[in-house]
C-alpha cells in the first residue's frame, strides 16, 4: 500500500499518469510513468493468482491499473493468497475512493 500511496503522490505532484504494475508470475510489483521509466520491481511475500482491470482478465503475466493525474485510479481487483496464514485477499483499486483491501476473493458481481 506504500507503494501505491508514493505513486499517487508522484502521479499529482508531476501532473502524469502513473502505471502501476503487478506479476502474477513472479509476485512482483513497481510503477512507472510509461512502460519505459519505471522503478525496479519489489518481490511480494503474498502469492498473486489472478488479475481483473477494465480490459482483461490474467491469471499469469501483467496487469497494471493506472493512478491519473488528479489521483483517480482505475478499477482493478487483484486476488492474493497469504500462505502462512492460508488467507486470500481482493485488492480493489475503486475509481471513487482509495484502495482497500477486502478478505477473501472478491469479483465483480459482489461489489
Amino acid at each position: 500500500m506504500d507503494k501505491i500511496k508514493q505513486a499517487e503522490k508522484i502521479a499529482i505532484s508531476n501532473k502524469q499518469t502513473i502505471y502501476f504494475f503487478f506479476n502474477l508470475d513472479e509476485n512482483s510489483f513497481w510503477f512507472g510513468n510509461d512502460e519505459e521509466n519505471q522503478v525496479e520491481p519489489i518481490i511480494s511475500n503474498f502469492d498473486f493468482y489472478k488479475g481483473k482491470n477494465e480490459i482483461e482478465e490474467k491469471n499469469s503475466g501483467t496487469i497494471f491499473f493506472k493512478i491519473k493525474p488528479n489521483g483517480k485510479k482505475d478499477f482493478m481487483l487483484l486476488y492474493i493468497y497469504d500462505s502462512e496464514k492460508n488467507l486470500k485477499y481482493t485488492l480493489f483499486s475503486n475509481p471513487f475512493s482509495d484502495i482497500e483491501i477486502l478478505k477473501g476473493e472478491i469479483n465483480f458481481e459482489n461489489i
